[in-house]
């Protein structure tokens, strides 16, 4: 019961949730995905150690967020692997980890957050210190 009122109306693209025994409301609009939270743009890492990227968007719906090296799709590789937890009902964290790190693995990185009303996109760039 909201205020006293037994009846909610929603206009337009809304979406509402009541989440947990508390009864907690939680009302979003849907929209294009906002990446929240990533690793900083520049990572520096030394070979043999590991190395992990993150990032974390959040829209309704809930985003997914896919992984590029220099332009081409990641995909699963024996020394990398690409983790995604699902934080709400509007948020998912993204990971690629890699351990232990090559040369290979230097690049710019992007992380690219997209659901059906749109994408966004952030850059890391990974270095190996010598």
């Amino acid at each position: 019961m909201l205020n006293g009122f037994s009846h909610l109306i929603l206009i337009g693209y809304l979406s509402a949730h009541i989440i947990d025994d508390d009864n907690t409301f939680i009302l979003d609009s849907e929209g294009a995905p906002q990446i929240m939270r990533y690793s900083h743009f520049d990572q520096h890492f030394k070979l043999g150690l590991k190395l992990v990227l993150m990032c974390e968007a959040e829209g309704l719906p809930r985003p997914q967020i896919r992984w590029y090296k220099n332009g081409a799709e990641l995909n699963q590789a024996s020394h990398f692997q690409i983790t995604e937890k699902h934080i709400s009902l509007v948020r998912v964290r993204s990971r690629v980890e890699f351990d232990p790190t090559t040369l290979s693995d230097r690049g710019t990185y992007t992380c690219m957050a997209s659901n059906l009303h749109g994408s966004q996109l952030k850059s890391i760039k990974a270095n190996a210190e010598l």
